[in-house]
């Protein structure tokens, strides 16, 4: 019953006005004034005629400006699209932390979404969303159609819960319906297709309400023959919000994991910063790495001293044997030392590496931004950077901490082979 009365809805939703997804509000433009060379950011239209530009004070001719809308995130006319938009108001009123709201688009304008009374199809109050993925469903209608007969009762009314049960969860399962990232949760949704598109509204909405409470703001006075290093320059410093959503996505993610390794690298330099009287004897001296650290594992294990004095007696080992009269019928203990011997070179070249992104447990997403976005009881709790480091160096110590009792063992059998027991 529920899935027909959805059915009836969404078709008599059909035939309504088609949704232009065109928000007026919260444009910016782009104003160059040819005669004395300034350009300025404006938050509303610009009469030229009648206003002054600002650096010159000048009435402004229009034969004498160019103006130019900057791209927006917000209000796209976009079909078979994920968007999404603050919960309560506009994005003229949103702050980081309000409530968020987001909903599915089909091929008519009509957006479907969950809420307090089941799923809902509208064909207005998104006029300003923005744009988080584009579907590319040509048949999308038919498809939420067919979701909706079997995903309905899971959407009632009833079933809706603010932390547990929202919105975000029908377009987790409208994506595994269609086969689009069917191992997808609600944290990996948010991580790789909300957050950064957000991040790009809020900048877009800071810059948008600097320039508003100005009036305007001047970017630079350039002359006339300099107009297209002018719009070249601002196409550099101003993000395209039309580019490829992919390669948007690309770049994203590597700037946020370069981020996350420059907050790592600071949080280990100032977990592992020593006393002067606590480290080499009175003496503050410099670090491997990025990190202060007696052990080869950097954790408690042998120090650096003792594994390279145990590779020096393996060395000799091997050269004692190789210099027995009957040097071949230590042939297998001769490969086990120099097989030890190659492993402790190694291990003692990797403690002396540096961090890299590369070889870092660096997070997918920011665990804070992300129960901003979905609530606590939505994130699992992880493991920090800081805790994985420490949790490997400790295993690598102890790793290091049997080999050396492998070598001690491997030695005495050296030393008994050329006559007598180590004492």
């Amino acid at each position: 019953m529920c899935s027909q009365k959805l059915f009836i809805r969404y078709f008599s939703l059909i035939f309504s006005p088609i949704l232009c997804m065109k928000c007026a509000l919260m444009q910016l433009s782009s104003v160059s004034h040819f005669s004395c060379g300034a350009r300025f950011l404006v938050a509303s239209s610009f009469d030229s005629g009648s206003q002054e530009c600002p650096s010159c004070h000048a009435v402004v001719d229009r034969s004498d400006v160019s103006i130019e809308k900057l791209p927006t995130p917000f209000g796209h006319q976009l079909s078979s699209a994920i968007l999404l938009k603050p919960s309560d108001g506009s994005w003229n009123t949103f702050e980081l932390g309000d409530d968020l709201h987001i909903g599915i688009a089909g091929t008519c304008g009509v957006v479907h979404s969950f809420w307090t009374e089941g799923i809902v199809s509208e064909s207005t109050s998104w006029e300003d969303s923005i744009v988080v993925s584009s579907l590319d469903l040509p048949d999308i209608d038919a498809r939420f159609v067919e979701f909706i007969d079997l995903q309905g009762p899971n959407f009632l009314p009833e079933t809706y819960d603010e932390t547990a049960w929202n919105c975000f969860d029908l377009i987790v399962r409208f994506l595994h319906f269609v086969n689009r990232s069917p191992l997808l949760t609600k944290v990996d949704f948010t991580s790789q297709f909300v957050e950064e598109p957000l991040k790009r509204a809020v900048k877009y909405l800071k810059l948008y309400r600097e320039v508003e409470n100005r009036g305007c703001v001047v970017l630079q006075r350039k002359t006339r023959l300099n107009r297209d290093y002018r719009n070249r320059q601002m196409a550099d410093s101003l993000e395209d919000l039309s580019a490829e959503t992919c390669v948007d996505r690309t770049n994203d993610a590597n700037g946020f994991l370069n981020n996350q390794f420059d907050i790592f690298v600071h949080d280990y330099r100032e977990l592992t910063e020593v006393e002067p009287d606590d480290c080499c004897g009175g003496k503050k001296e410099g670090v491997e790495d990025v990190g202060c650290s007696h052990s080869a594992s950097g954790d408690g294990g042998p120090s650096k001293k003792e594994v390279i004095n145990v590779t020096r007696k393996l060395q000799k080992s091997i050269f004692s044997l190789q210099s027995l009269p009957d040097a071949t019928a230590y042939a297998d203990l001769q490969a086990e030392l120099k097989g030890l011997h190659t492993i402790l070179t190694r291990a003692l070249s990797s403690t002396s590496a540096e961090f890299a992104p590369s070889n870092l447990p660096l997070p997918d997403y920011d665990e804070a931004d992300m129960q901003m976005l979905l609530g606590e009881d939505e994130v699992p709790k992880t493991v920090s950077m800081l805790e994985k480091v420490a949790e490997e160096k400790t295993k690598a110590g102890e790793r290091l901490q049997g080999l050396l009792v492998q070598a001690e063992i491997l030695m005495r059998e050296a030393t008994h082979a050329k006559g007598g027991i180590a004492k």
